[in-house]
């Protein structure tokens, strides 16, 4: 039963070719849930994988520009389309059902188009300083598996927005649980790399992350499917910055970043 969870995840979150081919009934859709974090997992491997492969070269910036190209070309950019949804609906109207009913329109606004390249424009020059270090690849793996941690929060901690939609059908059968494997995933990772900027990075991340959920909580009275994804691309690009400020403050007082 949970192997087919397991591929409903894995078939609604990426591209990847283990996708499940039957019919994917309500319950079953929402409870696959529980495997958003290793599904991240996955595609921060792939990401640090290529990575690894390019950088060798020396080019970090080509090695950066190759992480964002295959973690959209993995992931099929549904949490991009969520990220570019919310920036119109937030920034391009001043009350909330004007906000729901621009971000449900599949145009693409100047918000969203600014939006995005400046979210890529983050994301690549903090992909680089993170790949200058040698735990880049636990770094990766971290901001992955948070992110995707962090669309399990924001269903189990907020309201739904709206009475029907794609956001209200994931929401409806995630269980408390599903936190635990996020948790574990991340501690895991840690207790392999001995990296201790990933601790520091979620317990950050976790906070701003969960405070600017709350803001937009407030304004829209829940919170839907597109802010979702939103969050998902933020809480990745918001690790990432938290692993590059603790490398940062760790090289200035001269402080080792793993514990053995």
């Amino acid at each position: 039963m949970m192997w087919k969870e397991f591929r409903i995840a894995v078939s609604f979150l990426t591209r990847l070719p283990l996708s499940y081919q039957g019919e994917w009934d309500e319950r079953s859709f929402s409870r696959a849930s529980v495997f958003y974090p290793l599904v991240g997992l996955i595609v921060g491997a792939i990401v640090g994988f290529v990575v690894f492969l390019l950088r060798f070269t020396g080019f970090y910036e080509l090695a950066a520009v190759a992480a964002l190209i295959t973690a959209v070309a993995v992931s099929g950019g549904i949490h991009l389309d969520g990220f570019m949804d919310m920036c119109d609906g937030l920034f391009a109207s001043r009350g909330r059902e004007r906000a729901l009913e621009i971000m449900k329109d599949s145009h693409v606004g100047s918000f969203a188009v600014i939006g995005v390249v400046l979210l890529l424009l983050l994301k690549f020059t903090l992909y680089q300083a993170v790949i200058a270090s040698p735990w880049f690849f636990g770094a990766i793996l971290g901001a992955f598996v948070f992110s995707r941690f962090m669309l399990i929060c924001c269903m189990l901690c907020f309201p739904a927005a709206r009475a029907e939609g794609l956001g209200v059908t994931v929401k409806r059968y995630v269980s408390k649980p599903a936190l635990f494997w996020g948790v574990l995933l991340l501690a895991a990772i840690f207790a392999v790399s001995g990296y201790y900027p990933l601790l520091i990075a979620f317990f950050f991340s976790f906070l701003i992350m969960m405070g600017l959920s709350a803001l937009i909580n407030h304004f829209l009275k829940g919170l839907t499917g597109d802010i979702y994804g939103a969050m998902a691309e933020i809480g990745e690009a918001v690790f990432l910055l938290m692993i590059v400020i603790c490398n940062a403050v760790a090289m200035q007082c001269n402080v080792s970043l793993t514990v053995f």
